[in-house]
């Protein structure tokens, strides 16, 4: 039985009506939300890992440690 991945909010595909897809609920596979939202139900990708952010520089200065201010040039 499919499950929503993520919880969302979608519009029913008979009507005006605005439902809740709960990740918690087990879904028929005949349901018509499964069949109009398929990437509702899709697996998550988790094949990536886990990806390192860059290095970003230290804004401030360590306990001890001098930064020395850089000059706005005029130009």
């Amino acid at each position: 039985m499919p499950h929503p991945t993520v919880p969302v909010i979608v519009r029913h595909p008979d009507g005006d009506v605005m439902i809740a897809l709960d990740p918690g609920v087990d879904y028929d596979p005949a349901d018509p939300l499964v069949k109009a939202y398929p990437w509702a139900f899709a697996p998550r990708d988790t094949s990536g890992g886990i990806v390192e952010s860059v290095k970003i520089e230290q804004a401030t200065a360590a306990p001890g440690e001098k930064r020395a201010r850089r000059s706005r040039s005029a130009g």
